[in-house]
């Protein structure tokens, strides 16, 4: 197993809560970080949790931050570049959202686009009659956009959608792909082909009621589902996103119950564009994981973040510890880090850029990188490594 390195933490924070959820880059060496905070991050709270937006370079220096919210609580959830170098972040408010006048206070979804410098182009309001939060992002090739969100209809059953916006935030369509009683999870993804994937713990209408909770299906561009299979067993098990390399093999992230003990494994699964199993690896000590984001290179290389209790890589720290590993394409783990104090930290973004560096985000209730705002802060590390199938340039 090859090792891997910490290039640097970056800990931003406020006296009040802040978290990191998402992780965007780009080619030209400039990544972008988007979460929440109860604090003032950036100029004037506006009331609950506000929603933030902050560029970095490849060494780790904010190039700037932006907070969006009104006067309730506001995060954001995704983030994501278009190929022509728009920034779009999704997220959820309750409140009245930013930018609208008619005082009504509820659970919205909302899509906004900034550009490079971090100026805002525009916020749409993604609500409908229903309670509604937008959980992730995708950008096809053609630069059109593709969310998953759920909603809460009046009878109690969250739903899930899938839905296409064109660059301008035009809806083209949306989809009901399920429904559930409790907590419910979907992921999208795009291939080079245009074919859209998803992944979620709903009680799809192309499923039966015998079959494992979660599911893996494929659309097309205008929302026709081409193909549908169920994944993973019949305990309890759950999704936590969706990756696609260049080749269209599709990577699952979930979490499980073990079924001999009370505690929760991660786990990771290549599939093939059809849908079919390749593999699966699970990933685990003697205490709870769960896995929390994905991603995966130009080498096909799979790159899984989470928190455990437990050891994953060397000795935990303290509390939870954040952690991320490297697959290769053929399901061997070839490195794993653990990232932790003697708090609580937890990673809940991946990504990896064209030259094969990692980034992971997340937040943590002590001092990473040797300075604590208060109460939870959110963090952005740097990992460098080798692989016996890549060589990476630092």
């Amino acid at each position: 197993m090859t090792g891997a390195r910490i290039v640097w933490i970056k800990q931003l924070g406020t006296a009040g809560e802040d978290d990191a959820y998402s992780i965007a880059v780009t080619d030209d060496d400039r990544i972008y970080l988007a979460g929440y905070t109860s604090g003032s991050l950036a100029g004037e709270n506006a009331g609950g949790n506000d929603a933030w937006l902050a560029q970095y370079d490849a060494d780790g220096n904010q190039r700037w931050l932006c907070q969006l919210g009104g006067a309730g609580d506001d995060e954001a959830n995704g983030v994501a570049v278009s190929p022509s170098g728009q920034i779009y972040i999704i997220g959820y408010t309750y409140n009245t959202p930013p930018e609208t006048t008619n005082g009504d206070r509820y659970t919205a979804a909302w899509l906004a686009r900034y550009d490079a410098q971090g100026n805002r182009h525009w916020y749409r309001d993604l609500g409908t009659t229903v309670p509604q939060i937008a959980t992730s992002l995708a950008i096809a090739p053609d630069g059109t956009l593709y969310i998953t969100s759920y909603t809460a209809p009046e009878h109690d059953d969250w739903q899930v959608w899938l839905g296409r916006y064109a660059a301008d935030g035009e809806e083209l369509w949306r989809r009901s792909l399920g429904y559930h009683s409790e907590e419910i999870v979907a992921y999208v993804a795009v291939g080079r082909t245009g074919q859209v994937y998803l992944v979620s713990n709903a009680l799809s209408p192309l499923a039966t009621i015998s079959e494992p909770p979660v599911w893996l299906a494929c659309y097309n561009e205008v929302g026709e589902p081409q193909w549908h299979h169920a994944i993973g067993s019949i305990d309890e098990t759950s999704c936590s996103g969706i990756a696609v390399d260049a080749d269209e093999n599709i990577y699952v992230a979930g979490f499980s119950d073990r079924p001999t003990t009370d505690h929760r494994c991660a786990w990771l699964a290549k599939y093939d564009r059809h849908g079919q199993p390749l593999w699966q690896q699970d990933l685990g000590s003697i205490e709870d994981e769960e896995s929390t984001g994905i991603a995966v290179d130009a080498a096909g290389n799979a790159y899984l973040a989470g928190f455990t209790y437990g050891a994953i890589a060397g000795e935990n720290a303290g509390d939870a510890d954040a952690w991320v590993a490297c697959y290769s394409p053929d399901g061997t783990l070839s490195w794993a880090q653990q990232i932790g104090t003697e708090g609580e930290d937890g990673c809940n973004a991946v990504a990896v850029d064209a030259k094969g560096r990692v980034y992971v985000a997340g937040y943590t209730d002590s001092a990473l990188d040797g300075d604590h705002a208060g109460d939870y802060d959110a963090w952005l590390a740097k990992l460098e490594f080798r692989t016996a199938t890549q060589s990476s340039e630092f």
